[in-house]
């Protein structure tokens, strides 16, 4: 996001992580002092001050205190800001989660991701609206560092994949949701 000429901070509860992303943002010369170990039940930033906030990977359902969590989102939302989260979808036809965990991880996260009506209900309380939920399909690829051609490449692979696989569900909920004004 800050090669595209957005302020991006990024946070994460375990230091590990934020160590780990630090190293590969140091690999590509960006600034790593935007990256913090933090509570998402309590963020280090001033009230309205984000356009977007994003909760990836199905990280939202690792939460005790999702409501705590989806409240401090909200507070740090500009009115008519965006929220994006994904949770995994354990009932995808195709779901491998992450390659990288172990089968122990896997089972624990099919079994937290069940939950993902009772987040859906939860959204309401801080008040946000639920814009769309789209389902992805993801390629055994790593396309982070990937350029916005090669994403191209693969976002048309998963449209193909969908017209040939009619009802295929993916492994991903990604879920847009929306601060009122």
């Amino acid at each position: 996001m800050s090669k595209l000429g957005f302020d991006a901070y990024g946070v994460d509860h375990s230091q590990h992580a934020v160590n780990a992303a630090a190293r590969l943002l140091a690999q590509v010369d960006l600034d790593t002092d935007r990256i913090k170990r933090a509570d998402a039940r309590a963020l280090p930033f001033e009230d309205g001050c984000f356009d977007l906030v994003t909760c990836m990977m199905g990280t939202i359902v690792h939460s005790h205190d999702t409501r705590s969590m989806l409240r401090e989102i909200r507070r740090v939302l500009r009115s008519d800001g965006a929220f994006i989260f994904s949770i995994w979808r354990p009932e995808a036809v195709e779901c491998g989660f992450l390659s990288v965990n172990t089968p122990e991880i896997n089972r624990w996260l099919t079994h937290i991701c069940t939950e993902v009506h009772p987040i859906e209900s939860l959204l309401g309380e801080p008040g946000f609206s639920l814009v769309e939920i789209k389902e992805c399909v993801l390629a055994k690829r790593n396309i982070y560092l990937s350029t916005s051609s090669e994403c191209a490449v693969w976002q048309d692979f998963e449209v193909h994949l969908r017209a040939r696989h009619h009802g295929l569900q993916g492994e991903l909920g990604l879920y847009l949701c929306k601060k009122p004004r």
